[in-house]
């Protein structure tokens, strides 16, 4: 019986691992932005991770992401996850701005 419950345990602490998928964005960003169309991809498939405990984490995950790229703006084609534990948010997309 306690062999079960270990087992039990140990595969419920593996599946809490896992990232569940919230949803997708065309584009996000933390500012207004004006005239697009000049705007070109900078980087392809940047991730960025975060806690969730610190204020606004899908806001700093954006922040944190488009600063990786000199002149980045935004993100587009953007994928949002959270952790199983819900202590992590992870974001995904493709960085743009002025070259």
């Amino acid at each position: 019986m306690k062999k079960s419950l270990y087992t039990l345990a140990f595969i419920l602490m593996l599946t809490a691992c896992k990232w569940q998928r919230l949803g997708d964005m065309t584009m996000i960003s933390n500012r207004n932005l004006a005239n697009l169309s000049e705007d070109v991809e900078l980087k392809r498939y940047v991730e960025m991770k975060v806690k969730t405990s610190k204020g606004d984490a899908l806001e700093h995950a954006v922040d944190e992401a488009v600063k990786t790229v000199p002149n980045g703006e935004y993100l587009k084609n953007v994928k949002i996850y959270l952790s199983g534990s819900g202590k992590k948010l992870k974001i995904e997309g493709d960085v743009w701005g002025k070259e």
